[in-house]
């Protein structure tokens, strides 16, 4: 019951002679918890950014039939969008890439454990030197805690690679993201540590 309903009520009541007591029920439900703001929305929690490994300032590329990108948490919640930017190795077309996000193991590897799943149809492959922002929406957010690690697991759908921005090249000494990157050439789960670069990413989450 909305207040302006409940006065009208009560405005009635006492009209027909309604007695002190009944009233002074009416007011008692109205002053129970949630009952007063029944008829107001209530606040949508808000989508913030959380790990990430941001663009070099030069153009690197990296690319995989499967690939995971580890990291932490930086907020308590539901996970609910990743991005990455997808480059060409070859003549511009478009790709299906599968979003995982997966826990990962007390080695650090990823897991076999999805806690969230999207395919992202269609997707741009630009011209060599642009890239295409992908974002994968999860319809059913995965649940992370701050400080705890997990893995963004990219595939590519129809045996199409993965191509994706990277952070830096091959034996550059540029530091490199917190995480590790993994490759998963055989799409099995067996992911092989690759200490080379990251990838360029970002996670948002919606705060709990």
């Amino acid at each position: 019951m909305e207040r302006d309903q409940f006065e009208n009520l009560t405005r009635r009541l006492a009209d027909r002679g309604g007695n002190r007591r009944t009233l002074l029920r009416l007011t008692a439900v109205l002053a129970l918890p949630g009952l007063h703001a029944l008829g107001v929305p209530a606040a949508r929690a808000a989508e913030v950014a959380d790990a990430r490994c941001p663009a070099p300032g030069d153009f690197h590329a990296y690319e995989k039939n499967s690939l995971a990108q580890t990291f932490k948490a930086q907020h308590t919640g539901r996970l609910t969008r990743a991005t990455v930017y997808a480059i060409s190795t070859s003549t511009p077309d478009s790709d299906d890439f599968q979003f995982e996000i997966r826990k990962t193991t007390r080695k650090g590897k990823p897991s076999a454990i999805v806690l969230a799943s999207t395919i992202v149809n269609n997707i741009v492959r630009p011209s060599p030197g642009l890239t295409t922002e992908v974002t994968a929406n999860f319809a059913l957010p995965a649940r992370v805690k701050k400080g705890n690690w997990y893995a963004l697991v990219i595939t590519g759908l129809d045996g199409v690679p993965v191509a994706v921005q990277a952070k830096r090249g091959a034996g550059e000494r540029s530091p490199n993201c917190p995480g590790t990157l993994f490759d998963d050439h055989n799409r099995d789960n067996t992911f092989i540590k690759d200490t080379s670069t990251d990838i360029v990413f970002a996670t948002f989450v919606t705060k709990a």
